[in-house]
């Protein structure tokens, strides 16, 4: 009699076992393994001119400064732009001027910043190419090569 009843509770127990859904452990090992980061990105940012105004107009020199406002639309671009890689041309010339960014700012959808040139002799048309490469963003897709001819506003 003594074993049967100890049969009995051996017998409840692997039931009790075998149909419970919890299961407890007192030490629980968690493993996250990062096989690979993948950032993939297959547009090419996009260049637009917003706005150009000239300004500081310089009699005795006949010279003055442009200010072209320019939208990069990428959500990853790299901030390092190389302004000596623009070219400015005036009836199709090739022009030596003064080249600097001012007032970068990051947007929604990419960055915004003004291109200073200064010191040119200009009536109202500037045509500006930016090469190839001129903008990357974090994938490294670049811009392909472009020409514009913007008209100045005296401002």
């Amino acid at each position: 009699m003594k074993y049967l009843y100890f049969k009995i509770v051996f017998v409840i127990l692997i039931f009790a076992m075998i149909f419970t859904t919890k299961s407890q452990a007192k030490y629980v090992i968690n493993s996250n393994t990062i096989a690979a980061i993948l950032n993939i990105d297959r547009t090419k940012p996009e260049i637009k001119i917003i706005n150009a105004k000239k300004t500081n107009y310089n009699n005795s020199t006949n010279t003055s400064n442009v200010i072209i406002t320019i939208r990069v639309i990428d959500k990853n671009v790299k901030k390092q732009i190389d302004v000596s890689k623009i070219n400015v041309l005036i009836n199709n010339r090739i022009i030596e001027c003064t080249k600097e960014i001012v007032n970068l700012k990051n947007i929604d959808n990419g960055v915004e910043f003004d291109l200073l040139i200064s010191n040119i002799e200009i009536d109202n048309t500037i045509k500006i190419t930016l090469p190839n490469g001129f903008i990357e963003d974090g994938s490294g897709n670049t811009t392909q090569e472009s020409e514009y001819e913007i008209k100045i506003v005296y401002q």
